[in-house]
């Protein structure tokens, strides 16, 4: 036999119908209840306005806003806690080639829209190739469409350099460390400017280049 539900702050019995003769509460978020006696507590107008549909009401948020919370200051939480999450780094380094990237919560969702995306269209193409006589070179096009966006689409478990699923995830320490070492290694095998120098000289005397741009690329170089 089903239980009866409960009302989340009182405790009591709520039963929740579609007929509002019948019915003595409400359903809020993750399918709890709240009675009509606590609605009214509540400031439901407020939180209506604020918070929206009943059903998005959070049990833990109604309990603090009986403990004197505002709503406005609940709902600017929630928003500073979903940037923060959105915000969030993913360290990664390939065991491959040594390639080291990151990705924050907001690029892997953008992807996974992305990947929903094309996912719809090919369906969508799919019907069209059996819909119509001439559905066949629609389809065709629209299908041609739905694969471009799925290569446009990026797999995070992959090494965006030689593609390789070996990655390891880093902390931000490690990521620091490591990004730091592969700008030193960058900077020891770059051509210091006396060699540039001497190569562009080198140029100069065998005539393949100018006095003129000889002169240029030496200011350059030399930051003159």
């Amino acid at each position: 036999m089903e239980q009866t539900p409960i009302c989340v702050i009182c405790g009591k019995p709520v039963n929740v119908s579609k007929n509002i003769f019948k019915s003595n509460g409400f359903k809020i978020a993750d399918n709890k209840r709240l009675c009509i006696t606590c609605f009214n507590k509540l400031d439901w107008k407020k939180l209506q306005k604020t918070w929206g549909d009943p059903k998005n009401w959070m049990e833990e948020d109604l309990k603090r806003v009986l403990d004197g919370e505002q709503p406005e200051a609940l709902l600017a939480e929630k928003e500073q806690k979903k940037q923060e999450e959105q915000a969030k780094e993913f360290r990664k380094m390939c065991n491959v080639c040594g390639h080291i990237f990151c990705y924050t919560q907001a690029d892997l969702e953008n992807q996974k829209k992305k990947l929903l995306s094309a996912g719809l269209s090919s369906l969508a193409a799919a019907g069209q190739m059996f819909a119509a006589p001439f559905g066949t070179v629609t389809g065709s096009i629209n299908s041609a469409a739905a694969d471009n966006k799925a290569k446009e689409v990026i797999d995070y478990d992959r090494c965006p350099k030689c593609g390789s699923r070996d990655l390891r995830e880093l902390t931000k320490q490690e990521f620091q460390q490591e990004m730091q070492a592969a700008n030193t290694r960058q900077t020891a095998a770059a051509p210091s400017a006396a060699d540039e120098l001497k190569k562009f000289k080198e140029l100069l005397d065998m005539g393949d280049i100018t006095q003129e741009a000889f002169d240029a690329k030496k200011k350059q170089l030399l930051g003159l």
